[in-house]
């Protein structure tokens, strides 16, 4: 239940276009609608798969500054 609950938020709805009966022509295709945080963690997410060495040489950076930082006495 919970899993399904998350990947419906992460994949959003998918809903076909609707054509106008009196128009002239006719749009094939599909429309994803996602919710404001599945798109920034996705934005997140990509920006981390990208640049994870300078992701992890932060995190490592700041993690030496707290510690030395708790070292002082």
């Amino acid at each position: 239940m919970v899993f399904q609950n998350i990947k419906s938020w992460w994949n959003g709805t998918v809903t076909p276009y609707e054509n106008d009966p009196d128009g002239a022509g006719f749009i094939i295709g599909v429309s994803t609608d996602r919710h404001w945080t599945s798109s920034a963690t996705r934005a997140v997410w990509g920006f981390v798969k990208r640049e994870w060495k300078w992701v992890v040489a932060t995190f490592l950076a700041i993690v030496a500054l707290l510690l030395a930082y708790a070292s002082i006495p």
